[in-house]
């Protein structure tokens, strides 16, 4: 399976337009990727490194991770990329890193 990189345009609401979903996520990554904070062992100046963690994290948060706020009625975990209907059900660790390889 190829990844086919697309640059996505569009004509957003000016009404609904808001930081807090990039805010969000931002925060998030802070907190689940330690790689971000001087203050652990786990910090790096390496740029590589960054990109490296980057490249595994992003993807992984958006088609593996489950998302509670994206939960269907019934309870069925749901993630981003379910949701923009790039796939049909949460990855596991194991097919991300086939997709990745």
């Amino acid at each position: 399976m190829a990844i086919e990189k697309t640059r996505v345009f569009g004509n957003p609401d000016k009404e609904k337009l808001t930081t807090f979903h990039y805010e969000r996520l931002h925060f998030s990554l802070r907190v689940q990727m330690r790689w971000f904070t001087r203050l652990t062992n786990g910090f790096s100046k390496s740029p590589e490194h960054h990109k490296a963690m980057q490249n595994l994290v992003f993807p992984w948060y958006n088609s593996c991770r489950d998302h509670q706020s994206l939960k269907t009625d019934d309870g069925q975990m749901r993630t981003p990329a379910m949701v923009s209907d790039m796939t049909d059900e949460p990855w596991t660790l194991e097919r991300l890193l086939t997709e990745l390889a």
